[in-house]
């Protein structure tokens, strides 16, 4: 989280002119890294916790956290930034990816099999 915090508080030159144009690739990002980062602070939290919270109670936690955690760095990158905006629709990608990141935890955890999420 440090690193992704860093990276997008400091100013990256020529990613314009690399000759690469993928529109709403900031977009892409944002819901990717969000759905990815839900299912690993949820397996985090599952073994730090000593498997005490419940599969919704830990997906509630993760993307909460992840929600406040974007819009404070949206936030930090307008008002302390000039060379980044804040962007509502990146805090939206960012909720977006998280609740797919929960979705595929809890369609994982749904079927019948052996892997079951335990409390």
């Amino acid at each position: 989280m440090t690193l992704i915090t860093i990276l997008s508080l400091i100013p990256i030159s020529g990613m314009e002119e690399e000759g690469l144009d993928f529109p709403y690739i900031d977009k892409v990002v944002h819901f990717v890294f969000h759905a990815v980062g839900t299912v690993l602070g949820c397996y985090f939290l599952k073994e730090v916790s000593s498997r005490k919270r419940s599969l919704p109670q830990t997906l509630w936690l993760v993307v909460g956290s992840l929600l406040i955690y974007g819009i404070i760095i949206e936030v930090i990158q307008y008002a302390f930034t000039s060379w980044r905006s804040g962007d509502i629709t990146d805090v939206l990608a960012d909720l977006l990816g998280a609740l797919a990141g929960a979705a595929a935890l809890r369609l994982f955890y749904s079927v019948k099999g052996p892997l079951k999420w335990k409390n």
